[in-house]
């Protein structure tokens, strides 16, 4: 599958993690989205869903063994 992205707007920024696969990194995904989105109006509900999906990532992929990450990009 090929991945394509669009060249950034000028003015903008993409904030990129990689997070261990651990359940106490659910929250420091919260945190990191916080920290980089506060001001946007949609903060709070993107914020959510990631909640959401890395929980989800976390329960039920190889996310959650010993050697597991995933990244977020916002």
């Amino acid at each position: 599958m090929t991945i394509s992205t669009l060249p950034e707007e000028p003015g903008t920024c993409i904030y990129r993690r990689v997070f261990h696969g651990h359940p106490d990194q659910i929250g420091e995904v919260r945190q990191f989205l916080r920290t980089h989105l506060g001001g946007h109006p949609s903060a709070s509900d993107v914020t959510l869903v990631a909640s959401e999906l890395t929980t989800n990532a976390w329960e039920h992929t190889r996310t959650g063994s010993s050697t597991g990450t995933f990244t977020v990009e916002a």
